[in-house]
């Protein structure tokens, strides 16, 4: 039986904690070898004849042995061409606000379908567990100061995350927004059980920080980087991905409807000034030509020298934090399948343990070719 889950039952079923774990040892299984995934997001968008919308396809694999799943994410949705601050979602093109994205779980020891899951919240949860391995693996011993830039969804997970892994004193959190800012003070203190205190400028995030995290989707700087002292943590969860233009114009010309040149919510210096830059994967930035870090790497303003993967720090392939004053970055090189499938194997637990969910029959999935076997054919996938 395949078992089918609502979007509103996710976050009962996807305690941050288990997800840690869960994504702890599959970052760890890949840098090892055993958690495959594909290093470039399959991205396919279509102009729609009448409106300014485009519907765009994305999808992302990833499977760990340990974990027994392998998942397939498939986001479907209309966005709006309008860029700079402009409509960022096709809502006013008359279509609905419903996200449609799905991951799909198989079983790696029989290849069945296991599970079909809504992506919206499992998005979040993936992002949030992530920043909780880097403060884990990356900050200061004794940091217990967070400041937060962003209080949408994925801030929230974000600081979820960084609680599971350290004892928080006090968080400081900003956005433009004044009446964000006091909703996630709201929430997020009655979650949490910590002090969370709403600040007026983007610098009090920064000063006196143990941890800086950045969530915002911005495509300007939200700090400036010469705020930044010795011995603090950065983790932005914004990557840049193909086909963005390059600061070199020169790399644009290439393709017939670039994205306009931009930039980011961290600035070039942040990663110019870091010790060390912490990635899901170097592999994805190259493939996906993420001119963010690319550009500063040709130029010569940073070394891949300095970038090292989250998941070979965890498996002890590579080292952390070295000393008590390195500047160390988690740069986000995109969300990749194997955060879902982590995610999809605690959810799939709990779901079963606790009768969640819908069963339906997995055969209606698949096809039988028993026929074809008795007369000595191997038909082709």
């Amino acid at each position: 039986m395949a078992l089918l889950v609502k979007d509103e039952d996710i976050n009962a079923l996807a305690p941050m904690n288990e997800i840690i774990d869960a994504l702890e040892i599959a970052l760890a299984d890949h840098a090892r070898g055993a958690a495959p995934f594909y290093p470039r997001r399959v991205r396919v968008r279509t102009k729609m004849k009448g409106n300014k919308a485009r519907y765009v396809m994305n999808a992302q694999v990833g499977g760990s042995l340990d974990l027994n799943v392998m998942a397939i994410r498939l986001m479907s949705n209309m966005t709006s061409q309008h860029r700079r601050g402009e409509r960022r979602n096709a809502a006013d093109e008359g279509y609905d606000h419903r996200n449609w994205g799905i991951t799909v779980l198989f079983d790696m020891t029989t290849s069945e379908l296991s599970a079909v899951l809504p992506q919206f919240s499992m998005s979040g949860l993936r992002v949030g567990a992530t920043t909780g391995l880097g403060a884990k693996y990356l900050a200061r011993k004794e940091a217990r100061r967070v400041g937060i830039f962003g209080t949408g969804k994925v801030s929230r997970a974000d600081l979820e995350g960084i609680a599971c892994v350290r004892d928080l004193e006090r968080v400081n959190v900003f956005s433009p927004n004044p009446d964000h800012r006091a909703d996630f003070v709201r929430e997020m203190s009655r979650r949490l059980d910590v002090e969370i205190v709403a600040v007026d400028k983007p610098e009090q995030v920064v000063r006196g920080a143990d941890i800086v995290s950045v969530s915002t989707g911005s495509r300007v700087p939200v700090f400036d980087s010469e705020w930044l002292v010795p011995g603090q943590y950065v983790s932005t969860t914004q990557s840049t991905p193909y086909p963005r233009k390059s600061l070199d114009a020169k790399w644009a010309e290439q393709y017939e409807e670039p994205l306009p040149i931009d930039g980011a919510e961290i600035d070039a210096k942040t990663l110019a000034r870091a010790d060390m830059v912490a990635t899901l994967s170097r592999e994805m930035i190259l493939n996906e030509n993420q001119r963010d870090v690319l550009d500063l790497i040709d130029a010569g303003t940073v070394s891949w020298n300095k970038f090292r993967e989250l998941g070979a720090i965890i498996a002890g392939l590579a080292p952390g934090r070295e000393n008590e004053e390195e500047i160390i970055v988690y740069k986000s090189s995109g969300g990749i399948g194997l955060q879902m499938a982590a995610i999809g194997s605690v959810i799939l637990r709990n779901a079963k343990r606790r009768g969640v969910g819908q069963e339906i029959p997995g055969n209606w999935f698949s096809a039988d070719m028993s026929s074809w076997h008795e007369k000595g054919y191997t038909p082709t996938q």
